[in-house]
């Protein structure tokens, strides 16, 4: 679901496909997401991260990591109504069945139509996402929107890798100090490089591709 920036639509336009309804409209909308707290969001786009938090301890046979509290999420869904806006809104039938699958496979499907309403409109026509739902879709047009529609991850899930500050100290000692002494040029192509490679990242993860 988008809303358009400062261009409204005159009319309401409804395109049906057997897995895909594409509509534009002025109006109103109502929005369902889901909320998950504590969460913080991810590095990744659409990712929520649930934190933990410890503390490092001195023991005998070295430093050693302990979980002094733990995070208990809680999921509920919120439901908001925006009015007097226009409002492009895709809704797409998956063959996926798990949610983080159906996000991958809708942001892959709908990429091609995406970029082509944006070099035939502009990119204003899609300017504020609004929201990006997995859910049930009834006959009657009616969307259930399902909690599980945010990528969440667990920090208390991952493993521990304890990082001395030794290995910081002997990274910034060889790595960044040689980075801060290369001709500017060199410097500048390095950031492009950097620029793209975080780029294509973001790409990968929104295909489904990277998690």
């Amino acid at each position: 679901m988008y809303k358009t920036i400062r261009i409204p639509i005159v009319g309401t336009l409804n395109l049906n496909w057997p897995n895909l309804n594409v509509r534009m409209w002025h109006g109103s909308v109502k929005i369902g997401r889901p909320t998950i707290e504590p969460s913080n969001p991810g590095r990744k786009e659409g990712y929520l991260i649930v934190p933990e938090w410890g503390s490092v301890v001195d023991t005998d046979d070295g430093a050693v990591y302990e979980t002094t509290r733990a995070s208990s999420p809680v999921l509920s869904a919120e439901e908001e109504e925006l009015t007097d806006g226009s409002f492009v809104e895709f809704t797409l039938t998956t063959d996926s069945d798990k949610p983080n699958e159906q996000v991958a496979e809708g942001r892959r499907t709908l990429a091609s139509l995406h970029t082509m309403i944006d070099l035939s409109f502009g990119r204003r026509l899609l300017g504020v996402p609004l929201s990006e739902e997995v859910g049930e879709l009834f006959e009657d047009g009616h969307f259930n929107c399902s909690v599980q529609s945010s990528l969440v991850g667990m920090e208390s899930l991952t493993t521990v890798k304890l990082l001395p500050v030794q290995i910081l100290k002997g990274w910034a000692d060889h790595v960044l100090e040689r980075h801060i002494h290369r001709p500017a040029a060199e410097k500048e192509t390095l950031a492009l490089a950097s620029e793209w490679y975080r780029l294509a990242e973001s790409s990968l993860v929104r295909s489904g591709k990277m998690t």
